[in-house]
Formats: C-alpha cells, sequence, structure tokens
C-alpha cells in the first residue's frame, strides 16, 4: 500500500509535468520591433509624388512673356534724288531684334510674317509708296548635345506673307540667350527707279514660336 508522502511526491511529479506541457503547446506571441531590428515585423510602404509641366514657350528678355514688341527706326530711306538707298541690310550683327525664347516642348513652330513697309496716300506711275523687302528668323536648336540651327524667309508684300514652319523635329531651342534673331535686306521698291512719295513709311515682322 502507497504511503502518504510517496502519493504527494507523486502527485507534485505530474502537476509539474502538466504544466510543461501546457507551456510547450502554448504559441508565440510575434513582438514589433520598431527599428527593424532582427526578428522583428516590419512594413514598407511607397508614395508616389506626380505634377504635370504644360507645353509653352517664352520671352525671357529680362522679362518672361508669350508676347514681345519692338521697333527699328530705319534712317532716311531715300537718295537725294528721292530713289531708294542701295544697301540698306540688318543683318546678324546688325540684325532688327536678338531674343532669348524659351520652349518647354521639342518641335516648336517656327515662322515670320512679314509686311511692306507702305505710307498713305497713292503713288502716280514713277512713283513708289511701298517698300519690299526680305525678312530672316535665326534659330539656335539642339537635340541631346547636338547643336543646329534653321533659318526661315520670306519676302514681304503689303498685304503681309508668311513663311513656311522651320523644320524642327525632336529639337528644341537652346536654352542660350540670342537663340532667335530677325533680320532683313534686300529692301527694295515695286520697280527699279521708283521715285519714294514723302510719308512716315511702317511696316512689320511678325514672329511665331509656339509650341508643338
Amino acid at each position: 500500500m502507497m504511503k502518504t508522502g510517496e502519493m504527494k511526491r507523486l502527485l507534485l511529479v505530474g502537476a509539474a509535468a502538466m504544466a510543461a506541457c501546457a507551456l510547450a503547446a502554448t504559441p508565440a506571441q510575434a513582438t514589433f520591433d520598431p527599428g527593424g531590428g532582427g526578428g522583428g515585423v516590419s512594413d514598407t510602404g511607397t508614395i508616389t509624388v506626380t505634377g504635370t509641366v504644360s507645353p509653352f514657350c517664352q520671352v525671357t528678355n529680362g522679362t518672361t512673356s508669350s508676347t514681345f514688341t519692338d521697333t527699328f527706326n530705319t534712317p532716311e530711306l531715300a537718295t537725294a534724288a528721292g530713289t531708294l538707298k542701295t544697301g540698306l541690310s540688318y543683318s546678324s550683327a546688325n540684325s532688327l531684334t536678338t531674343l532669348k525664347v524659351v520652349c518647354s516642348s521639342a518641335a516648336p513652330v517656327l515662322s515670320i510674317k512679314a509686311t511692306s513697309m507702305t505710307t498713305a496716300g497713292g503713288a502716280p506711275s514713277g512713283y513708289a509708296n511701298q517698300i519690299n523687302f526680305t525678312a530672316y528668323l535665326d534659330t539656335k536648336l539642339i537635340t541631346g548635345a547636338t547643336p543646329s540651327s534653321d533659318t526661315r524667309s520670306v519676302t514681304s508684300t503689303a498685304a503681309g506673307a508668311t513663311s513656311t514652319n522651320a523644320v524642327t523635329t525632336g529639337k528644341y531651342l537652346q536654352n542660350v540667350a540670342g537663340n532667335v534673331v530677325v533680320r532683313a535686306d534686300t529692301f527694295a521698291t515695286p520697280h527699279v527707279g521708283d521715285v519714294l512719295v514723302a510719308g512716315a513709311y511702317a511696316g512689320s515682322i511678325i514672329v511665331n514660336v509656339s509650341p508643338y
């Protein structure tokens, strides 16, 4: 027959064994490690930042504008005999206007429209109240790191004549000063030897630079 002391020892041993089994069966709890240390649980998130740039062209000669105006006052146009002076020319070295224009997109549309210089009133046979000229638009372009250039030209008319568009496929305007130059030459009356009637003469050159 089992003694009382022996029975107590058996009960204690059995209780200890049951406690060990219970601990072994209990699942371990995960510990969050905000520092991402070894063995911790972490997460990664991605935030996307977006924005847009609209296509535009701007003149940046000291100010930024989508339009510009300029006036070039020519000297006395007639000789002492009343005919148009020869050699009138506004070349790259003495251009009418030099600009810096920036466009945010490639392949900008570039062209010019030239209207002859005229004065009010009529002109009888042998006289002229109109001076025609050839206008030029010189532009500096770039593709990657390769610079290039383009020139548009048109002979003015009383109603205004427009050049063809520049070929700028895949090209940007160079981001440099003087990337657009306007010049003019070949000034002439409708007929050689015409005497210019007195008056204030005015014509225009309209420059078109717009995003593709």
